[in-house]
Order: structure tokens, then C-alpha cells, then sequence
């Protein structure tokens, strides 16, 4: 009994920590929208969005934020009155709470992260 405990709390353990992420960023800087424009840094954000699924992102998508990353990246540039956005860091792929909801429904229904995290400028 102690032994099924021990492997079943080891499990809940390393489904918590797990995520599988894909990151996409820049060393330069340079991924952005206008990424040779020049200006002073007003702010930086980190914004979230989920794509819901039938069977397979590729094939039944309900939403597809990673096709519109400008209407995850324009409200936050908005925001803090910018003008263009650098230093971009896009993640995209599966936190805890989507593995959970894809186990939970048979791999029928599934949901991926996209995380867009970035500086927002404003010009001179």
C-alpha cells in the first residue's frame, strides 16, 4: 500500500511540474513588429491565450491564436500608450491543466497555451 502511494504521489508530482513549451525569441532583439524602429521602453507585458481542439490543432482548431498574434500583442501595446512592441518571446504548448483536460476527455477534446510575452516602446 505504502509502495502504491509512493508511485502514485511521484506521478501527481511530475504531471505538476511537466509542461512541454516551445519558446521563440530573438538574441538580438529583434523580433517584433517594427524591430528596427527606435524609441524609450514604456512598459512590458506577458499575455496568455488558449487553442481549444477536436482531435488535433492541425486539423478541427475552435480557436487559433498563434494564426493572430496581433490581437494578442495590440491591446497590451495599446495599453501603455506604445507605439511598437521588441524583445518578444512566444511560447506555445502544454501546461499542466491541458494535459489534464486532454486526458480527462479521451484525447477528443484537447487546448494548447500560447504565451506572448514582450517590451513595449514608444517613439521619440
Amino acid at each position: 500500500m505504502k509502495k502504491l502511494i509512493l508511485v502514485l504521489s511521484l506521478a501527481v508530482v511530475v504531471l505538476l511540474m511537466s509542461s512541454c513549451t516551445y519558446f521563440f525569441y530573438s538574441q538580438d532583439g529583434n523580433l517584433g513588429y517594427y524591430p528596427g524602429a527606435t524609441g524609450i521602453p514604456v512598459g512590458s507585458f506577458s499575455a496568455t491565450r488558449e487553442q481549444w481542439y477536436v482531435l488535433s490543432p492541425l486539423w478541427f482548431p475552435f480557436t487559433e491564436p498563434n494564426k493572430r498574434l496581433d490581437e494578442v500583442i495590440v491591446p497590451e501595446m495599446v495599453k501603455y500608450s506604445g507605439s511598437f512592441v521588441k524583445d518578444l518571446k512566444i511560447g506555445y504548448g502544454y501546461t499542466f491543466i491541458d494535459y489534464l483536460i486532454t486526458y480527462v476527455t479521451g484525447g477528443l477534446l484537447g487546448r494548447n497555451t500560447l504565451t506572448v510575452e514582450g517590451q513595449v516602446f514608444r517613439n521619440f
